[in-house]
């Protein structure tokens, strides 16, 4: 049997964890909320991932980060 503590969310290829985005938005401040758009703005998926640890405290899944595209 699966335990809670075991059960992890599945990650695939540009899940970006929404609950994570939520979680940020709710404890990030105004400059934290600006220096992410300008992140995801420039493609700074590295520095998304950390500012998010930052706020949050959790960390994303190495390879997990969302791929954007510019269409």
């Amino acid at each position: 049997m699966i335990t809670f503590r075991q059960f992890n969310e599945l990650a695939y290829d540009g899940n970006i964890g929404i609950h994570e985005l939520m979680l940020f938005y709710s404890k990030a401040n105004d400059e934290e909320k600006d220096l992410l758009q300008q992140y995801l703005e420039m493609e700074q998926l590295d520095l998304v991932v950390d500012l998010l640890y930052k706020v949050t405290g959790v960390r994303l899944k190495q390879g997990c980060e969302p791929h954007l595209s510019s269409q």
